[in-house]
């Protein structure tokens, strides 16, 4: 006769309180950046934040630029299945390429876009995050281009390099936008330009659905 091994009923597998713990813990990274700046973002501040022992987190993750990378992954994983879900109430086409910038102003003006954000900068004096932070960034990016990409052709822009240029340059007044909205007391400034660049985006696309239709 042979006997299955498993869990107790009711209690948890190691899978699942390392997925818990991990998840506590990125999740604690975020709050603390978003409050605190990466400088005064330390280690042990992120445990005593997650309830969990220092020696857990490092068992996790040993260094902080391991886990600030970390978190970055998780933070996009979940930004892109915002962005699926939300995009299905959207016709697809011109619409749903059009509605990504309002859908990614929503993703980063969360606390955890404000996090990444403080990662980034922090890159240029921080040398061991700066040395590791461009690869995951290139990867990240090159994935969400090829969507846009996607996204586009939908649409019916085939000019794959101004889709690109356009979402690189939104990207980064989207992430410069984020910190004018922690720091300003006026948010109105900052909703202001938004709606100028959703106008532009409307106005470019445009633009090249009629460069397409002439070439065709």
């Amino acid at each position: 006769m042979s006997l299955e091994v498993g869990t107790r009923p009711g209690r948890r597998s190691n899978v699942e309180r390392t997925a818990t713990t991990r998840r506590k813990v990125l999740e604690s990274t975020i709050a603390c950046l978003y409050e605190h700046g990466y400088n005064a973002t330390t280690t042990a501040m992120i445990a005593q934040h997650a309830g969990v022992s220092r020696g857990a987190l490092m068992h996790h993750f040993p260094t902080k630029v391991d886990l600030v990378l970390a978190l970055i992954e998780h933070v996009v994983a979940r930004q892109r299945a915002f962005y699926i879900e939300a995009l299905r109430a959207y016709p697809k086409g011109r619409e749903r390429f059009l509605a990504m910038t309002e859908l990614t102003w929503r993703a980063w003006r969360e606390p955890s876009g404000v996090a990444i954000t403080e990662i980034m900068v922090a890159a240029r004096s921080d040398r061991l995050l700066g040395d590791r932070l461009p690869g995951l960034f290139e990867m990240i990016e090159t994935s969400q281009l090829a969507e846009m990409r996607t996204l586009a052709r939908f649409a019916g822009i085939t000019d794959d390099q101004a889709v690109e240029t356009f979402s690189q340059l939104s990207a980064a007044a989207i992430r410069g936008l984020t910190i004018e909205r922690v720091f300003r007391r006026d948010s109105g400034a900052v909703d202001r330009a938004m709606a100028l660049l959703r106008d532009l985006k409307v106005l470019y696309a445009d633009q090249l659905l009629t460069r397409t239709g002439e070439r065709g």
